[in-house]
C-alpha cells in the first residue's frame, strides 16, 4: 500500500475547524452590527416607532397609526414574496419583528427589507 502523501497546499483539519469558527464569529459580529442600523431607520421615521428593546439580531416595530395598519404593512411586505416578517404582541400592540440573525443575510437584504416597508 503506498501512503497518501499530503498536498502541499492542504490545511489540517484543525486549521479548516478554527476558520470556519472565525468565519462564524465573524459573521455574528455583522448581524449584531445590522441591528442598530435598522433600528435607526425606524426611529427616524415619524411614522414608526420601535416598541421594544433589541437584543441581539431582532427589532420589534409598528405603525405610529395603529395595529390594523400594521399587521397590514406586514401582510403586504410578506405578499411580495421578497422578504418574510413576522409579527408578535407587546404590551398588546401589534408589531412586527424583523430578525436579522441568520448567516446569508447581508446589510444590502436588510436596507432593502427597510425600503419595502417604507414605501408599501
Amino acid at each position: 500500500m503506498v501512503p497518501e502523501r499530503e498536498h502541499p497546499d492542504a490545511v489540517s483539519d484543525s486549521s479548516a475547524s478554527e476558520a470556519h469558527s472565525l468565519g462564524v464569529l465573524r459573521g455574528a459580529a455583522e448581524q449584531v452590527a445590522m441591528d442598530p442600523r435598522f433600528r435607526e431607520c425606524v426611529e427616524v421615521d415619524s411614522r414608526f416607532e420601535v416598541l421594544a428593546p433589541t437584543p441581539l439580531s431582532r427589532v420589534c416595530f409598528a405603525l405610529r397609526a395603529g395595529d390594523e395598519q400594521t399587521e397590514a404593512l406586514l401582510e403586504r411586505a410578506n405578499d411580495t414574496g421578497r422578504i418574510f416578517i413576522t409579527h408578535t404582541r407587546i404590551r398588546g400592540r401589534y408589531a412586527i419583528r424583523l430578525a436579522i440573525g441568520q448567516t446569508m443575510v447581508s446589510e444590502q437584504h436588510v436596507l432593502e427589507a427597510w425600503e419595502l416597508l417604507r414605501t408599501e
